[in-house]
């Protein structure tokens, strides 16, 4: 008999375990595999044992409302329901940050737009991590989409302070765009 394996990987299952045991190891090794490999890369960032930090890219989506005042999109915090986040997530290999950003906003807020001025970067040395963040107009709301499950909502400019997380990477972002609403507050289309 052949040896059972996961994904071209032969496993080693002791003899008592083979015949009707074999498919819940089998499921076994899958979940051990995604999940440990996720916890141990993580450890290995947030100790140090990796010297890079992780690339990560964050917009704050924002337009023109029909009473010409300017509206920032946030989205309810994944870990955290009630508080509002800026949408972000990581950079993937080969991506540029800006298409990471266009990316997740696309993936958490259901928005399409293109990233318009860079507010700057943050680095979170508590979790290893550099965050370059942008100003994006948004072109497009979809009715539907990836993690949908997340609420999203407009806000005023001069309201975001009472909402916004108050993680430092936010803290950061919030401070930065309020610094440059005087220079985007006209579109980029006019």
């Amino acid at each position: 008999t052949s040896m059972p394996s996961v994904d071209g990987r032969r496993m080693l299952i002791p003899a008592s375990w083979r015949g009707r045991a074999t498919a819940t190891w089998m499921f076994a090794w899958r979940w051990i595999d995604k999940h440990l490999w996720r916890r141990v890369w993580h450890h290995l960032r947030i100790y140090g044992i990796l010297s890079r930090h992780r690339e990560r890219a964050a917009c704050v989506p924002v337009r023109t409302s029909n009473s010409g005042q300017l509206e920032v999109l946030l989205i309810e915090s994944a870990s955290k329901k009630g508080v509002f986040v800026f949408p972000g997530g990581g950079v993937d290999a080969g991506e540029s940050a800006e298409v990471a950003a266009a990316r997740e906003l696309l993936e958490e807020a259901g928005v399409v737009g293109k990233p318009h001025t860079t507010l700057g970067s943050f680095v979170d040395e508590e979790n290893r991590t550099h965050t370059t963040s942008f100003v994006v107009w948004v072109s497009e709301v979809l009715p539907t989409w990836e993690e949908s499950h997340r609420n999203r909502q407009w806000f005023a400019v001069n309201g975001l302070k009472a909402v916004v997380s108050g993680k430092p990477s936010h803290q950061f972002i919030l401070e930065r765009f309020l610094e440059h609403t005087a220079p985007c507050t006209k579109s980029p289309s006019g």
